[in-house]
């Protein structure tokens, strides 16, 4: 692992994050592993997308045409076509038995959809949970997974989506992790200038809602070098 991660002032207030439940219709689909299957998905609204008697542990795609939104409770994904897009879009799901599919998503002008993938290998294993561990120690554990790309206690998403922060900077959310009560991100974070730029967590404290952690993986960028940047949020 590159650097020394450092934590600093961690907030110790738990936020209780209530989920919510879509009335939808349904798509049952008998999936095996590496197979390629089309769903229909909501233009607008929600869709869900769960595995029978299983969960799904990590979901990512090589393009930013989609919205999603995990449930680490559940381990289903929420997802919904980025700016109204009409233009089919695919991504990966991998599930808790180990199966990776290929979705080929197609929306529709139709209200929620829920897509269950049904597959003979799923044996229902959650995935460990963590609620019962401190609040500090749950976030110094997620930014520990986050760091060496540990992914057994969180549901991880791939997204590849530039940021806009600093002109001086240029900003990646490279994926994002999910847990019980936290939402992880990890970011990449490139010097565009040509002198050395200097960064503390405190700076990242206001980088949108809900930051109880900041990690930094060095606090000084030389010209054109990269390092990531560790973010938690309560749920």
């Amino acid at each position: 692992m590159k650097g020394i991660l450092l934590w600093h002032k961690v907030l110790c207030a738990l936020i209780i994050f209530s989920y919510f439940t879509l009335a939808s219709a349904s798509q049952t689909i008998e999936v095996e592993n590496n197979g390629t299957y089309k769903v229909k998905v909501s233009l607008t609204e929600l869709t869900r997308i769960t595995v029978e008697n299983g969960r799904i542990r990590k979901a990512w795609a090589m393009n930013t045409a989609w919205e999603t939104k995990a449930d680490k409770d559940t381990g289903e994904l929420y997802i919904r076509p980025r700016d109204g897009s009409t233009k089919p879009f695919s991504f990966f799901v991998q599930d808790s038995a180990g199966g990776t599919y290929t979705l080929i998503a197609t929306p529709y002008d139709i209200p929620s959809e829920t897509v269950i993938l049904k597959s003979s290998e799923v044996k229902k294993a959650d995935l460990i949970e963590r609620s019962d561990q401190p609040y500090v120690e749950q976030i110094k554990l997620l930014v520990r997974d986050m760091s060496v790309g540990g992914k057994e206690s969180s549901l991880v998403e791939e997204i590849g989506q530039i940021v806009n922060l600093w002109q001086e900077t240029e900003l990646w959310l490279v994926r994002r992790y999910t847990t019980t009560n936290f939402v992880g991100e990890e970011y990449s974070l490139t010097n565009k200038t040509k002198k050395n730029l200097t960064f503390s967590e405190q700076e990242f404290g206001n980088f949108g809602d809900k930051v109880r952690a900041v990690a930094l993986e060095k606090f000084t960028l030389n010209p054109n070098e990269t390092m990531r940047v560790f973010v938690v949020r309560s749920l």
